[in-house]
């Protein structure tokens, strides 16, 4: 088709096992489409689900996204229409609305409101955490409600800062609790409110040379028998610098600070803050290749991300990165 219009589609397949204390499965396939040009997209996916080789339910999705319902100079309005069919039988639509509001070249305003609908998976929430023990029957799909307001200003060629504010009320939300075995177990949540806080900046001491920060205040509040949502830090700031030099080098390092985090929904438990150092090294060696080298923890921090759980100790890694 033309240069400014792309249709694709696709096959996938997926499977999940897992035995800890726990033993259980997960498949999905199915079958995705695509269509877009510069201002709008259409996605739909379909496939078929199967939780410990149990009986199959069949989920869909379809979404229609305009970037450009409305612009003008200043201002622009897009939306997606989204639809979900879960388990075979629920049809749910998930609407939202993004808008953006220019009224100075150096200030940017945006909201975003809407409902989304995701389902948990071995694959996606259990999988690569080996603090969490798979659930026995397969979750429903977790509803959400969300507003995000955030705003954008370049102060100088040199400093610019953002700032944003997101609400989520979630249905059927899922946390993980400690359990006599050791390991933490899936919960769910009737429902629970989220609030977000984020701020970050960017100064640049010189063309090459950056200092950035952001701080991030999380607060959760759940309904029904629950009093708190385990394992949300209550504060993160990460604080670091990167430099470009030689052409295609950069070095990065990076101090992040995590709160304090409740261990139970309904305990006063803290696991303490702890801080890592993280040391990162790219060459470029063209716009889709690269090699890097990384330093995680580097100065051995001992700490616990979960209740009874070690964090990671200093790790080295080195990769090469490919774009396509």
């Amino acid at each position: 088709m033309d240069g400014k219009t792309e249709l694709t589609a696709g096959v996938f397949y997926e499977y999940t096992q897992i035995n800890r204390v726990n033993e259980a499965s997960e498949r999905l396939y199915g079958v995705s489409f695509g269509f877009a040009t510069d201002r709008t997209t259409v996605s739909v996916r379909g496939w078929m689900y199967e939780f410990s080789e149990g009986d199959e339910d069949v989920f869909a999705s379809a979404s229609v996204r305009e970037d450009e319902i409305i612009r003008t100079s200043e201002f622009t309005l897009g939306g997606v229409f989204g639809l979900d069919l879960v388990d075979g039988s629920r049809v749910i639509l998930s609407p939202r609305v993004v808008a953006a509001w220019r009224p100075k070249d150096w200030f940017k305003l945006n909201a975003e409101l809407g409902f989304d609908n995701w389902l948990p998976s071995l694959s996606h929430e259990i999988l690569l955490m080996p603090e969490f023990d798979p659930y026995l029957e397969s979750p429903g799909s977790v509803r959400e409600k969300f507003v995000t307001i955030s705003g954008q200003a370049v102060l100088s060629r040199m400093f610019e800062v953002s700032v944003s504010l997101d609400y989520r009320n979630a249905s059927d939300m899922v946390y993980f609790e400690d359990s006599a075995d050791g390991y933490l177990d899936m919960m769910t949540m009737e429902y629970c409110e989220f609030f977000t806080f984020e701020m970050d900046a960017s100064f640049w001491l010189t063309g090459s040379l950056k200092l950035f920060a952001t701080h991030t205040l999380s607060y959760a509040y759940p309904g029904g028998d629950h009093e708190r949502y385990p394992y949300l830090p209550r504060s993160q700031t990460t604080l670091g610098t990167s430099l470009d030099f030689l052409s295609n080098w950069t070095l990065s390092v990076e101090l992040e600070m995590v709160g304090e985090k409740y261990t139970g929904s309904n305990s006063g438990d803290t696991i303490a803050p702890y801080e890592t150092l993280t040391v990162l090294l790219e060459y470029n060696i063209e716009d889709y290749v690269k090699v890097y080298a990384r330093a995680s923890n580097l100065a051995n921090e001992s700490y616990e991300d979960y209740k009874g759980w070690r964090g990671y100790e200093k790790m080295f890694y080195f990769g090469i990165e490919i774009t396509f």
